[in-house]
């Protein structure tokens, strides 16, 4: 959930925060004994719409740099040696980069699927049909597998 909040461009304090709003959104929801059919589906449509406010009201002081930085420090992998390490930085920023020119429904879509969300899911969390989180992610997909060219080799 943290690594998802973390891709609206939150800094590390203010995803952790939304994070654990969503907690105690979690709890208030049990405790008044609501609905529990979904609750993964739940979770993270909580998360996305705390999180989207709070890149709201604090969109200013946010800049890209700061959004690179907290990815690279969320997603880095340390490789065995210095030239491993380089060329898997190399590749990262380009995943990034395309991954970043994507729509941002695509954007949404392909992460919360790479976090092991059904479509339904996924459909629910964004309050999109089914159908659109089927293309969306199709769509993704294909943009990353033709521009990413040799990305996905090794």
């Amino acid at each position: 959930m943290l690594r998802y909040v973390g891709r609206f461009g939150l800094d590390a304090a203010a995803a952790e925060d939304v994070v654990q709003d969503t907690f105690l959104a979690l709890f208030r929801h049990l405790h008044l004994r609501r609905d529990q059919a979904n609750l993964t589906g739940w979770l993270f449509q909580v998360a996305h719409n705390l999180a989207l406010r709070r890149r709201e009201q604090s969109r200013k002081h946010l800049r890209s740099a700061a959004s690179q930085e907290a990815a690279t420090r969320w997603s880095a992998d340390p490789a065995p040696n210095p030239e491993e390490r380089l060329i898997r930085e190399e590749r990262g920023k380009r995943l990034r980069s395309i991954f970043n020119a994507l729509p941002e429904r695509e954007r949404r879509c392909l992460f919360l699927r790479k976090e092991g969300l059904t479509y339904r899911d996924i459909a629910q969390a964004l309050s999109i049909s089914l159908g659109s989180v089927s293309k969306a992610v199709s769509r993704a997909l294909t943009r990353l597998t033709s521009v990413g060219g040799g990305l996905f080799d090794v």
